[in-house]
This record gives C-alpha cells, structure tokens and sequence, in this order.
C-alpha cells in the first residue's frame, strides 16, 4: 500500500470515527458502508436523514454524486458540479451547496473522505444521488 492511500484510509477513519460520536443509526442490512443521522448537510439535501458514507476513489468520482469533505473544519457533502482535468488527469472538483450562490473552493481528491449515499424510508441505499433535486 502507498503512503498515499494509507493516509487517505486513516484520514477516512478518522472521520467516520468523529461523525460517529454524533449521528449514528442503524445500518441497512447487506450494505457497505457506516450509517449516520445527519443534522445538516448540503443545506438541506440530507437534513435530518439517514445517510451512508462509502469509502471512494478520490479520482472516480462524477458530476452530480456527493462527497463528504470539510470545509473550516465542518464535514460537508456538496455535489460535484465540474471536474477539473488536465490531460486526462484528475485534478480537483468544484463542488456547490444547493442552496448556495456561488461554488466552494477547490476540492482536491486527497481531502474527500467519502462518499454521501441517501437511505431511503424502505432502507435500501439510494443507489443515484446524483439527481439532487430527485424526491425521496
């Protein structure tokens, strides 16, 4: 394992460890993932929800899908409205509140240290989060 990923898993443990203190529930079953209860992410996205946070590629991720990362030192999960790329290559993401008039900072891959799944009222993780203005 490079130095790389493993600090990219410690920094995930570490987070999933802080959110846990907090907002835990109770898992689905059969789904990989740890649980939580939020209080307020994505200005109202997944307010007061039950989420799923998923280990991820840094450099996989897509438009649309939600990756938990902090800003000021607060976990936030916005979606990814662009991704910035240079010959190919990853290089960050700009991410925005739904709610917010003007996108985030860079979002660099290393700082993501997760990704930010719905769990509907029937339990089952919700596979598509990416339509961000989708009912539930």
């Amino acid at each position: 394992m490079d130095v790389r990923r493993a600090i990219q898993k410690i920094a995930f443990t570490i987070a999933i460890i802080t959110l846990a203190i907090f907002f835990m529930c109770a898992p689905p079953d059969n789904h990989n993932g740890t649980c939580y209860k939020t209080s307020g992410i994505s200005n109202g996205h997944f307010f007061g929800e039950e989420v799923m946070i998923r280990e991820v590629d840094p450099l996989s991720m897509k438009v649309g899908e939600f990756p938990l990362f902090r800003i000021n030192g607060q976990l936030v999960a916005h979606p990814i409205i662009e991704i910035i790329e240079v010959g190919g290559s990853v290089l960050g993401y700009h991410t925005k509140g739904i709610e917010n008039k003007y996108p985030d900072p860079i979002l660099f891959p290393y700082k993501i240290e997760g990704r930010v799944f719905r769990i509907m009222e029937n339990g089952e993780v919700e596979d598509d989060t990416k339509h961000v203005n989708s009912s539930h």
